[in-house]
């Protein structure tokens, strides 16, 4: 092996590391607000939607670990300013007051960024798994990513189902 390639395959397992690292720090902040969010009085229209992406957030975390540790590169404590500052911004949103329009519409808009930050997460870490080397590892983190996906979009569906045409109660209350 040349030198440069060498280098490569460092900067590959550095750069998963990282992904890795990311991805647990952000799910492990996801699972306290989520928890404090459902339990939240004044949350009752959306808190359905917050167990299932609760559970399902849990199940990806636990994946990740796994796999993670099966191929060397296990998560360890680390901390993500993009993931942090999302991750404020839902917390601030579910704090804002009595829940109306402008809050729903606050948690929804921070809950898409933290899932959209977590889908260019997970391709950052499958970009940097090459399938003729990590083929397992590959599999399993697109197989998550297309679980982080549903999430996003179950945020999508309910904003819309929001945003139909009603008053701002029935938009609440759907």
């Amino acid at each position: 092996m040349t030198d440069k390639h060498i280098e490569q395959l460092r900067e590959g397992h550095r750069q998963r590391r990282s992904a890795i690292n990311e991805l647990h720090f952000t799910y492990k902040g996801l699972q306290r607000l989520l928890t404090t969010m459902v339990r939240r009085p004044g949350n009752d229209a959306i808190a359905g939607i917050l167990r299932t992406q609760m559970a399902q957030d849990r199940t990806v975390m636990n994946d990740l670990a796994h796999v993670a540790m099966d191929h060397g590169q296990p998560p360890v404590p680390s901390t993500c300013a993009v993931a942090d500052a999302l991750l404020a911004e839902v917390y601030h949103a579910d704090r804002q007051g009595a829940m109306g329009y402008s809050r729903m519409d606050g948690l929804l808009q921070g809950l898409k960024a933290v899932r959209m930050h977590l889908l260019r997460t997970w391709e950052r870490l499958i970009e940097q798994a090459p399938a003729d080397m990590l083929p397992r590892f590959r599999e399993v983190a697109r197989r998550l990513q297309v679980m982080e996906a549903e999430q996003h979009r179950v945020l999508l569906e309910y904003e819309a189902r929001l945003l139909r045409p009603g008053s701002t109660q029935d938009r609440l209350t759907a």
